[in-house]
C-alpha cells in the first residue's frame, strides 16, 4: 500500500476563501474531495484511512465539482453561481473566479481537459477554454440541461432535458445539435459506452408516475431497452475497467449494478444512505454521497459490504477522486 502522507502548512488564500485546516497533499497522495452545500465548503478527505484532512471554505453554495486529467484543478460550481471557482487541488488555494451566466446546474470535462462544458438554469450550453480561461461558444438549449456527458473521444456532447425527457447529442466540432433520443421525463444521469455502442439514461419521472428504470439506446441502430433499476435514477457510470455499469437511485437509497451485456438477473443492489446524491468508485472502493444522511458512505468494490460511514456534518453532492501517482 502506498504511503499517503499529509503536511499541514499554514495557508494565507485570496478572494474570500480559506482552508478551515490547512493542508498539502504530495503528488504521490490520493483524497477525495466533496462538497457540502449548505456549509459553502469543499471537504477533502483521506480515501485509504476514511478521515477528515481538510476543509476548503468557498462562501458559496457550491453542487459540482470536477477535477482536471492531471490532477491540478479542482473546478467548483453550482446553480445558484454565476462564476466557477478555480483551486490548487494539492492545497486547497483558490486560484481564480471566472464569469458564467445563468446558474450553473451541470458539467463536464474534455479528456484532454482543455474543454469544460456547462449546462445553465437559463437553458444554454457554454463551452469554457480551461487554457485561455474564457467561453468560447454557446449553444440556446431552450431547456434545462439537467445532466452532460462528453464521449471518450471528444466528439459528442450528450445533453439530457430535464423537462422534455429528452437526450440531445451535440457534435462538438461543428458545434450542432445531430440527433434525439427520447429519455425518462426529468432526465438525470447519463453513461456511455462507445466500444459497444450504448448509452444509458435515467431520469427522475413525474409526481404521478416515479421512474424507476433506465433507456439503453443503441447508437447505431436507435433502438431501446429498459432496464429496471430502483426509484429514481439520478447517477450513471460505465465503469471501463471491470465493464459493469452502476446506476444510484436517489428515491429508493440503492445503487444497482449491472454486467455489459445488461441483462436484468445480473442486476446486483446495494443500499446506502439516505437520498444519495453522487458517487465514484476508485482505489478498491465505492464512495456514495448521502445529501439527507449528511454522510459518505464507503463500501467494498468486490464484497459490496459497508465499510465505512463518515458524518460530514452538512448536506454532501458532489464528490470526485484524486488518485495518487
Amino acid at each position: 500500500m502506498k504511503k499517503y502522507i499529509f503536511t499541514l502548512i499554514i495557508l494565507i488564500l485570496a478572494t474570500g476563501c480559506s482552508t478551515k485546516t490547512p493542508y498539502l497533499l504530495q503528488d504521490s497522495d490520493s483524497a477525495i474531495f466533496v462538497a457540502v452545500v449548505n456549509k459553502g465548503q469543499i471537504l477533502v478527505i483521506d480515501p485509504i484511512h476514511f478521515q477528515k484532512i481538510a476543509e476548503i471554505t468557498t462562501d458559496a453554495p457550491v453542487q459540482h465539482l470536477l477535477l482536471s486529467p492531471d490532477q491540478k484543478i479542482l473546478y467548483a460550481s453550482g446553480k445558484e453561481m454565476n462564476q466557477l471557482f478555480l483551486f490548487d487541488a494539492h492545497t486547497g488555494k483558490l486560484i481564480g473566479k471566472y464569469p458564467i451566466g445563468g446558474g450553473i446546474i451541470a458539467q463536464t470535462i474534455s479528456k484532454d481537459g482543455q474543454y469544460l462544458y456547462f449546462g445553465t438554469q437559463e437553458g444554454s450550453i457554454y463551452q469554457w477554454d480551461a487554457y485561455d480561461l474564457q467561453i468560447t461558444r454557446k449553444m440556446e438549449i431552450g431547456q434545462e440541461p439537467a445532466t452532460l456527458q462528453i464521449s471518450e473521444n471528444g466528439q459528442f456532447l450528450y445533453v439530457g432535458l430535464l423537462e422534455e425527457g429528452k437526450v440531445k447529442e451535440i457534435d462538438l466540432k461543428q458545434w450542432v445539435v445531430t440527433r434525439d433520443f427520447k429519455s425518462p421525463k426529468r432526465t438525470m444521469g447519463i453513461g456511455l459506452n462507445l466500444e459497444s455502442r450504448r448509452l444509458w439514461v435515467g431520469g427522475h419521472g413525474d409526481a404521478e408516475a416515479p421512474n424507476d428504470k433506465i433507456y439503453e439506446i443503441n447508437l447505431d441502430q436507435g433502438t431501446y431497452h429498459l432496464l429496471q433499476t430502483g426509484l429514481m435514477p439520478i447517477k450513471i457510470e460505465f465503469d471501463e475497467k471491470t465493464k459493469k455499469l452502476y446506476v444510484l437511485s436517489h428515491g429508493s437509497n440503492q445503487l444497482s449494478i449491472f454486467s455489459l451485456n445488461g441483462k436484468e438477473k445480473d442486476k446486483k443492489t446495494v443500499y446506502v444512505g439516505n437520498n444519495p446524491f453522487d458517487f465514484t468508485i476508485a482505489n478498491g472502493y465505492i464512495y456514495v454521497s448521502n445529501y439527507d444522511s449528511r454522510s459518505l458512505t464507503i463500501f467494498g468494490e468486490e464484497s459490496l459490504l459497508k465499510v465505512k460511514e463518515i458524518d460530514i456534518g452538512g448536506h454532501p453532492l458532489s464528490i470526485v477522486y484524486m488518485g495518487g501517482e
